[in-house]
């Protein structure tokens, strides 16, 4: 979702469409989105190469394993990419106004392919600590 900064510190929310279960945080497309999230893995993955910050790889971890939440583990869909989760952590599949393609069937899309550079952007870090698997394996990285 994207939001515009307040003088004041607090965000406004702007994007994800327009509000459909205010009770449960639901939007027309979704709160978090695989782009923005996959965008925002590898600012915090190249800041923790650099700077070495803890935060920097908490961050990238966090939001990586939300990243590899939206990905569909099964049928002929597999490893493909939902685009939108709603607040609550479900996905939603078909958002209004629709997308195109689907996000329910992302194929070749931009949100699969900023999932694998976000994925290939991590490995190096992981490769390390966690030869042979995904970084979504283990409680962190070593630094």
């Amino acid at each position: 979702m994207y939001a515009n900064r307040n003088e004041n510190g607090s965000f406004t929310r702007v994007g994800g469409g327009d509000v459909t279960n205010a009770a449960k945080g639901y939007y027309a497309q979704g709160a978090f989105d695989a782009d923005d999230i996959a965008r925002a893995v590898v600012v915090y993955v190249r800041d923790w190469q650099q700077t070495h910050s803890e935060a920097s790889r908490q961050h990238a971890y966090g939001l990586l394993r939300d990243l590899t939440y939206l990905q569909t583990s099964s049928g002929p869909d597999a490893g493909n990419v939902v685009l939108w989760q709603q607040s609550d952590g479900s996905l939603n599949a078909t958002p209004t106004p629709p997308d195109s393609p689907n996000p329910s069937d992302a194929s070749d899309s931009f949100w699969l392919a900023r999932t694998i550079w976000a994925l290939g952007e991590s490995y190096p870090c992981s490769a390390q600590a966690i030869p042979r698997s995904a970084p979504s394996s283990r409680t962190g990285w070593s630094s």
